[in-house]
C-alpha cells in the first residue's frame, strides 16, 4: 500500500530539475522504437513496428503456402483433386498477403492521423 501512495504522490507532484533528467531517461530509453517514441508517441510507434513485423511474418509464410501449392499442382498428376488444392492454398496466401498490405495501410494511416493531432 505504500507503494502505492508513494506512486500517487509521485506523479502529482510538479516536475523539478531531477524529474527533467528522469523524464530524459525515460525518452532514451524509448528511443529504441525510433523518434518520438518517448511520451505520447510511443503507442503508436509500437504499433508500427508490431504491424511490419507481421507484415514480414506474413509474407514469409504466403511465400511458403505459394510455394507449397505449386508443389501440389506439380505433383499432383492430373489429378484434379490435387490441382485444386494447390489452387486453393496460392488463393489462401495471396488472400493473406492482401489483408496484411491492406493491414499495414491502415496503421500508417492511423499513425499519420494521430501525428497530426498530438
Amino acid at each position: 500500500m505504500e507503494v502505492f501512495l508513494h506512486a500517487i504522490i509521485a506523479l502529482l507532484r510538479i516536475p523539478s530539475a531531477s524529474a527533467a533528467g528522469a523524464l530524459q531517461q525515460y525518452d532514451e530509453y524509448w528511443s529504441i522504437f525510433g523518434p518520438g517514441a518517448g511520451g505520447g508517441n510511443l503507442l503508436v510507434a509500437l504499433a508500427v513496428r508490431v504491424a511490419a513485423m507481421a507484415t514480414l511474418f506474413i509474407g514469409g509464410m504466403a511465400t511458403i503456402g505459394v510455394l507449397l501449392g505449386a508443389i501440389k499442382i506439380v505433383t499432383s498428376g492430373g489429378n484434379d483433386e490435387g490441382k485444386n488444392k494447390g489452387k486453393s492454398m496460392i488463393i489462401a496466401s495471396l488472400v493473406g498477403v492482401a489483408l496484411a498490405v491492406l493491414g499495414a495501410g491502415l496503421v500508417e494511416f492511423v499513425q499519420t492521423f494521430l501525428e497530426s493531432v498530438l
